[in-house]
C-alpha cells in the first residue's frame, strides 16, 4: 500500500516530506523566482542546493517537489537574498 500510495502522491504533484504535504506547484513558482533573482543557471542554482540541472528543471516544471533536504537548503538561499535585499546581512 504504501508504495501504490507514493505512486499516487508523485502523479499529483504532492509530496509528503516529513508528513507535511508540499505542492510542486506552489514550490516551482518560489524556487523559479529564487533563481532568477540570484541570475543563476539551473546549473548554479542545483549547485548551490546540492541537486543536478535536471533536478531543478522538474521543480521548475512543477513534476517534483524538492526533498526536506534540498528545501532547507532553498530557505536558507531565500534568507540570505532577504538579508542583502535589506541590508542585514554580517559584513564580512
Amino acid at each position: 500500500m504504501g508504495r501504490y500510495r507514493s505512486r499516487r502522491l508523485r502523479s499529483t504533484g504532492l509530496s509528503n516530506e516529513g508528513g507535511l504535504m508540499i505542492d510542486a506547484g506552489m514550490m516551482a513558482d518560489r524556487v523559479l523566482r529564487l533563481r532568477v533573482r540570484l541570475h543563476l543557471s539551473q546549473s548554479e542554482f542545483g549547485a548551490a542546493v546540492g541537486v543536478n540541472q535536471a533536478t531543478v528543471s522538474r521543480w521548475e516544471a512543477g513534476a517534483r517537489a524538492p526533498r526536506n533536504s534540498a528545501r532547507v537548503r532553498i530557505e536558507e538561499l531565500m534568507e540570505d537574498q532577504a538579508d542583502d535585499e535589506i541590508g542585514t546581512s554580517p559584513e564580512v
